[in-house]
């Protein structure tokens, strides 16, 4: 980003293939080694329409790598939460959802969350560990108090290239990963967004006003 590099870099390589359609969205606020399971709760959850009082036990199986990166029990601290399976999981299931501020600002010690934890076991599969790095495999099974045992299996992330977001879902995670964001602000940066996708715009500078990320003008 600064520095005495070479220029020749800032415009080498244009032939080279696409990479922006490589990419992968992330979406949940912590480690993306724990989306296929978090991807899996979510489904159970809207599926089922369940509270948690009606959870007896939850059962994770992931891919052993996952747990090298994100490998914390219970967090201590909010910068533990993003690498915490059982917190992520117990805070989708409690809430609903899963945002920045459960990460920046959590209430660790809250009752209803801990006992909910308690009732949750992560464990590993050599099988599921065979399939990475080409897919990230996790089953999620709810036993409910009920006896149904209900399951659910992700092996792709959402927002992996091969999973990837349309243009709705896309403005609803923009606005999930910034809260405090007004209607009028996120109605400006899709209007932004969406000027890339007119070929007539190309000849168009792409800057965009200052204010609209935030920044301050300058004066």
């Amino acid at each position: 980003m600064a520095g005495d590099g070479p220029l020749d870099a800032l415009d080498g390589g244009l032939d080279a293939e696409e990479r922006l359609n490589t990419a992968t969205i992330k979406a949940w606020p912590c480690c993306a080694q724990l989306f296929t399971p978090l991807d899996a709760t979510r489904e159970l959850r809207d599926a089922h329409a369940l509270t948690p009082d009606e959870i007896e036990s939850v059962d994770v199986e992931i891919f052993t790598h996952a747990l090298k990166i994100a490998g914390v029990d219970w967090p201590a601290t909010p910068a533990q939460t993003c690498f915490s399976l059982r917190y992520v999981v117990a805070r989708l299931l409690l809430a609903g959802r899963l945002g920045i501020e459960d990460m920046e600002s959590p209430d660790l010690l809250a009752p209803d969350l801990l006992a909910l934890a308690r009732r949750i076991t992560v464990r590993t599969s050599d099988a599921f560990q065979r399939e990475f790095p080409r897919l990230r495999p996790s089953r999620v099974t709810l036993t409910l108090k009920d006896g149904r045992r209900l399951s659910a299996l992700r092996q792709l992330r959402r927002g992996d290239p091969e999973d990837p977001y349309d243009w709705p879902a896309l403005q609803a995670r923009m606005r999930a990963f910034a809260p405090a964001m007004d209607d009028a602000a996120a109605q400006a940066i899709v209007a932004w967004c969406e000027r890339f996708t007119d070929a007539g715009n190309d000849a168009r500078p792409c800057l965009p006003d200052p204010a609209l990320f935030g920044a301050a003008a300058s004066r």
